[in-house]
């Protein structure tokens, strides 16, 4: 059902509301292993929302990033940060407990309206009912700085230092530490439906437009709508996509005159000749004349 990423171990959700970890010293789930709606992975402690609106919580917790505080009920989310924790009630409120240095458990008032909650190492994201977002805590790297308009965002998310938030356009903005390039989005930055920023990494969930994979005469494949697939392009149908590439390998044909064109085998009929490999006119040139060199030889002898 779900799955996240903690310091240096993974989780995942089962369909039975039961939570697996692996690659770390905290997977033993506190018992019952059961009734579990949503996880968080912070970097050494994990959170676990259950169906009864409580939260368990286990791992590190030199800093009382597992002690929930009372009530502990009444809960829809969960975020888990460096060495603390969020959990978000069903009135809108966000509770924080954990390493409160830099700010970090600092909810900034009004802590009414929210919708979402996200945490990064030493920071917090709130996502207000009306679309804006809500930074605080440390704030070295900008992470807290949200980018005007802050407006129309629909998720966040926290890595070690930066933060993302999707917009209801499909684009994607970035802020914060950037020497890893995990603010620099590729183009083009649209039609995208999720997020997840990582310690200093980010992705992105894409929505593909209509179209499907295009093959090009030297065996690449690009994705793009069938009416932009012209010939010699040939088209393999409606949300086929490259990977793995359904294209025929590309090769070098040998012409009559001893010239070479990069196309598929199909293309390349007798008396022309076809070479797998090298794909590339420029290192089979030789050969081509070579080739049609020795026939003409072989016929006139």
């Amino acid at each position: 059902m779900a799955v996240s990423g903690g310091g240096d171990y993974s989780c995942g959700l089962k369909n039975d509301g039961s939570i697996v970890v692996w690659g770390s010293p905290y997977g033993d789930v506190p018992e019952p292993n059961s009734g579990f709606t949503m996880i968080s992975g912070g970097w050494s402690h994990i959170l676990g929302l259950k169906a009864d609106s409580s939260i368990v919580a286990w791992g590190e917790d030199a800093h009382g990033e597992c002690n929930v505080p009372e009530p502990n009920s009444g809960f829809v989310a969960v975020a888990s940060g460096g060495a603390h924790s969020y959990g978000l009630k069903a009135d809108g409120s966000i509770i924080a407990w954990g390493y409160r240095d830099g700010g970090a458990c600092t909810v900034p008032e009004p802590n009414t309206g929210f919708i979402a909650v996200a945490t990064g190492a030493t920071f917090g994201l709130g996502l207000k009912a009306g679309g804006a977002v809500v930074a605080w805590g440390e704030n070295r790297d900008g992470q807290c700085n949200v980018p005007a308009p802050n407006a129309g965002f629909v998720a966040i998310s926290g890595g070690a230092y930066h933060s993302l938030g999707l917009k209801a356009d499909g684009t994607i903005v970035a802020w914060g530490r950037n020497d890893d390039g995990q603010c620099d989005i590729p183009a083009p930055n649209a039609d995208f439906v999720a997020i997840a920023a990582g310690g200093y990494h980010s992705l992105g969930l894409g929505n593909l437009s209509p179209g499907g994979a295009c093959c090009h005469a030297d065996g690449t494949c690009t994705y793009r709508p069938q009416a932009e697939c012209e010939p010699p392009n040939v088209y393999q149908g409606d949300g086929t996509i490259c990977i793995p590439n359904p294209c025929p390998p590309g090769g070098a044909c040998c012409q009559p005159d001893g010239t070479c064109t990069v196309t598929t085998q199909a293309n390349c009929p007798p008396p022309h000749v076809w070479q797998e490999h090298p794909a590339d006119c420029l290192a089979s040139q030789r050969s081509c004349r070579d080739h049609f060199l020795l026939d003409r030889q072989s016929v006139l002898q």
